[in-house]
């Protein structure tokens, strides 16, 4: 009886060892579980965002890229548009320089005509002491009767006599005048009409030249926001660079996390629940071992 109880003591302490060491091995697969639930999770949300942040990242730099595009377009179109009204405004302005010259030189040829036309009037006017608005203009050469070949009268090839001042011929005279007036007439009219399409151009170009520098200041300014909207949108895909790299090695750290922690965790010949209830079967199995021993003894 005594070696039986003495051996029964020795196996008792053997199963009471091996209920402590199971239960030692639960409590820390049961760290191990909670380390890796947690680890898990963490690598799992680092993936996913990841991923949700690189798409996100992806579709803006490929929207600002396209805005860059788009705003580069629109200021070339805006610049070359620019150009175009200050090569029209310099080619306004140097037609308006020739025509100005011009039409000065029109009206101040035609004040000196009519100038000079006015003297010859007062002149045949004094020299025939005539009343030139009585005077009729002629269409031809007036041939006064019992003329000669060469129109002239018996008064016309007369000598001077001294009694009279020779006036010459004043109805020849008439003619003259009358041609006299006409074209001072049209020497008035050219220099009113010049000076009148003077006023019109000067007036039209004034106009030209106000829609052209106002159509300008506005292309320019919206030149302006374009570059600004430009050099924002370049700022903002720097950015979003970065931030894709941020994504992709978040994700990349999520991933290497996972596949590490799957030998660990994941990959195994039984599941942490399952061999949780197989050693709790073990250890239920030991301790009616033992109730059974404490009964023999």
């Amino acid at each position: 009886m005594r070696i039986s109880g003495d051996h029964f003591v020795k196996v008792r302490g053997l199963i009471n060892d091996l209920v402590k060491k199971l239960k030692q091995d639960a409590s820390e697969e049961a760290t191990q579980k909670g380390y890796c639930d947690t680890a898990m999770k963490k690598a799992v949300d680092n993936r996913d965002k990841g991923q949700a942040d690189k798409e996100a990242e992806k579709a803006a730099i490929a929207t600002l890229t396209a805005k860059q595009l788009k705003l580069k377009t629109e200021m070339a179109t805006l610049t070359k548009q620019i150009a175009q009204n200050t090569k029209s405004l310099l080619e306004a302005t140097e037609l308006r320089g020739g025509n100005k010259k011009a039409n000065n030189d029109a009206i101040t040829g035609a004040n000196a005509g009519n100038k000079a036309t006015e003297l010859a009037l007062r002149s045949l006017s004094k020299f025939y002491s005539g009343n030139k608005d009585n005077f009729v203009q002629l269409k031809s050469k007036y041939t006064p009767p019992n003329a000669d070949s060469d129109g002239n009268t018996l008064a016309d090839v007369a000598p001077a006599s001294e009694a009279t001042n020779y006036k010459g011929s004043q109805t020849e005279s008439k003619g003259i005048i009358g041609m006299l007036d006409v074209i001072s007439s049209d020497f008035e009219r050219t220099a009113r009409q010049v000076s009148s399409d003077e006023a019109k151009e000067v007036s039209a170009y004034n106009a030209l030249k106000k829609k052209t520098n106002s159509d300008s200041t506005a292309k320019g300014a919206s030149k302006a926001t374009k570059e600004g909207e430009l050099k924002t949108a370049g700022l903002d895909k720097v950015k979003a660079q970065s931030n894709l790299r941020n994504a992709l090695i978040l994700l990349k750290s999520g991933v290497d996390k996972l596949d590490s922690l799957k030998a660990q965790c994941v990959e195994g010949e039984e599941t942490w629940a399952e061999r949780a209830a197989a050693r709790k079967k073990e250890v239920e199995a030991l301790k009616d071992a033992m109730k059974t021993l404490d009964e023999i003894a």
